[in-house]
């Protein structure tokens, strides 16, 4: 699991619970194998798409001093409209350029 994010493995079960609690996932349990195992499974709310949309918006829209910010925003760019992906790498490109201008 760290390979994609800086998340242990046992971490996730918390870090889900806690996204729930403030709105942002919501879970339900699904049954299996004719109902007699069950799973977690969780989903984003739609105010859970509008953080993180921001937070896209947010990391493309900055030169950040690592490139992982970047690099996960750019694997989720599909979340934003291409009008608000052309603006926010428009402004990283400004803070590439002029680094004095986003510090």
């Amino acid at each position: 699991m760290d390979n994609w994010a800086d998340i242990e493995f046992s971490s996730i079960h918390n870090i889900l619970e806690q996204l729930e609690t403030i709105k942002l996932v919501q879970s339900n349990i699904k049954a299996e194998n004719g109902g007699q195992t069950s799973r977690k499974v969780y989903y984003i709310t739609d105010e859970g798409k509008l953080v993180l949309k921001k937070k896209i918006k947010t990391i493309l829209s900055k030169k950040g001093k690592i490139i992982y910010p970047f690099d996960l925003g750019l694997s989720n760019m599909y979340v934003l409209s291409h009008s608000e992906l052309i603006q926010s790498l428009e402004l990283y490109l400004k803070s590439v350029e002029d680094p004095y201008l986003f510090s």
